[in-house]
């Protein structure tokens, strides 16, 4: 019987972003298996239950409940395509990451939405205004480690990561390079300031757009423009890097998710490791969240999806998280 392979012949170009990106996540996956265990979302979760920072956070009740009810749900129900997503085959996989991160930051997003309800805070409308909020939680030492390492400014010295462990090493370690447990706060570090400067660099074009209605024959702002950009930012978060992944992949870096993957198991690998990224950030929010307002709310709000789950999929997968919560 005759079968059919199928071969990729990825552009260089684009094949050398889509490893950089890959092995980005597949450096944030091995950190969070190596620090919290296989399944990772669990490690985390239970990390955070006993963490003294969760320790400190005062139960509070009454507020817009149903908000906060509707996030999660629509959370999960985006949570839940990412886990369908991975149920392809391999060559067809490549073909779902770029849906893959508009699911997982929307996930995130939600997730963000239904903490700001149950903390009490107005819930931004924004994209913008929902990452500045998480910013502000970020800074406050709320969240472990990765999510608690921030870029305040473009350096390559540790002091510019705040969050970042006192023990961890910053070693040289290529982009391009096989990912390493050893190089992982390099990897995360790398990943927070080239988020970074891609959001200077926008800031910088903005400026220089609105400069040129006064001035049409600018060209480049003046000396240390980029700098002073750089001080008035808010810290850069992983939550930034997502919402990265998501406009880049749907906009600037289309052809690296088209033509530069070279086989299917190289999708397949960057998918489970953005899934586990995911997962666990959703499981620290959730944590967050049942801190401020209980269990009985996070329950409340999974219960029809559970009961629908006539195939135990959500059961087996979402409502495990929610036990151990």
């Amino acid at each position: 019987m005759d079968t059919a392979s199928t071969f990729y012949f990825p552009d260089p170009e684009h094949q050398r972003t889509f490893a950089t990106y890959s092995n980005y996540f597949e450096s944030l996956a091995n950190a969070l298996r190596g620090e919290y265990g296989e399944p990772a979302w669990r490690g985390v979760a239970e990390f955070t239950k006993q963490s003294h920072q969760a320790a400190r956070i005062e139960r509070r009740g009454g507020k817009a409940p149903e908000e906060i009810v509707s996030a999660l749900r629509l959370s999960w129900a985006l949570e839940f395509q990412i886990h369908v997503s991975g149920w392809v085959m391999d060559e067809a996989i490549a073909y779902l990451l770029p849906a893959s991160f508009t699911n997982a930051y929307y996930s995130v997003y939600h997730s963000m939405r239904a903490l700001f309800a149950a903390m009490g805070q107005n819930v931004p409308r924004s994209h913008t205004g929902g990452l500045n909020a998480i910013a502000n939680i970020v800074s406050r030492g709320v969240l472990p480690v990765p999510w608690s390492v921030m870029c305040d400014r473009c350096g390559v010295d540790r002091d510019c990561y705040p969050g970042l462990p006192d023990e961890a090493e910053l070693t040289d370690h290529h982009s391009l390079a096989t990912p390493t447990f050893e190089a992982r706060w390099t990897n995360l570090c790398r990943l927070l300031r080239t988020t970074r400067e891609r959001e200077i660099q926008r800031h910088y074009e903005e400026e220089l757009k609105a400069l040129r209605k006064s001035e049409p024959w600018r060209v480049r702002l003046g000396p240390g423009a980029r700098d002073r950009i750089d001080e008035r930012l808010r810290p850069t978060t992983l939550f930034d890097v997502l919402w990265r992944m998501r406009t880049r992949s749907h906009y600037q870096d289309v052809e690296a998710f088209l033509r530069g993957i070279s086989t299917g198991t190289e999708a397949r690998r960057f998918h489970e490791n953005l899934q586990c990224f995911v997962t666990a950030c959703l499981a620290v929010l959730e944590v967050v969240i049942v801190r401020y307002r209980g269990i009985d709310l996070v329950r409340e709000a999974s219960e029809p999806l559970g009961k629908g789950d006539r195939a135990d999929v959500f059961n087996e997968g979402i409502g495990q998280r929610i036990g151990v919560l």
